[in-house]
């Protein structure tokens, strides 16, 4: 979306939406952030689902953990049952992407990259519905659970977005509404 579309405001509320943590959950969280450094003072207990986001400048090793001499998390640990927020995905190092594609992607539920994603991801360009399958298809073979490709900026009276689980193939079609933005 456009900046300032409010793309980050609602990636930042996800984990608000989703339910508590269980014990295990919550355990594994919590000690995730205590190495990382990142435990709350006063929250030895981490109960809600964390939310990170990770910067296009960001270093592969900040991304994934590692680092020279003392090693840490990365945001994609200290999201570890919860949210993980890529903004500006064509902004991202090549290596960065790899990195996502080989290290991310297999460990991910649902990935729901837009169609400029899409061409950087899997490397599909999507300019048709038979596109939006081949492209649902490729994600999934990425390793995550479940691929939405969002179709929003294809042609038509309705946006419609592809969910894949590899087995079927979900549309959900929403009308476009009037607006400058270019989006759904």
């Amino acid at each position: 979306g456009t900046p300032g579309a409010g793309k980050t405001m609602l990636a930042k509320r996800l984990p608000g939406i989703l339910p508590p943590l269980d014990n295990d959950a919550a355990l594994e969280v919590s000690a995730i952030h205590s190495l990382s450094g990142t435990l709350p003072a006063g929250r030895p207990l981490i109960t809600r689902p964390p939310f990170c986001s990770i910067h296009h400048s960001a270093t592969v090793a900040s991304m994934v953990g590692g680092g020279s001499g003392h090693l840490r998390p990365g945001a994609v640990s200290r999201a570890h049952r919860g949210v993980l927020f890529l903004d500006e995905m064509p902004e991202f190092s090549r290596t960065a992407l790899d990195a996502l594609r080989e290290l991310i992607l297999p460990l991910a539920t649902l990935v729901t990259p837009n169609l400029g994603e899409v061409r950087l991801l899997p490397g599909v360009d999507v300019r048709s519905r038979s596109d939006m399958v081949e492209a649902a298809q490729a994600l999934r073979a990425l390793g995550p659970r479940w691929a939405l490709v969002k179709g929003g900026h294809l042609e038509g009276d309705d946006a419609v977005d592809l969910l894949y689980d590899g087995a079927e193939f979900t549309e959900f079609p929403t009308a476009r509404l009037p607006t400058a933005h270019t989006h759904g």
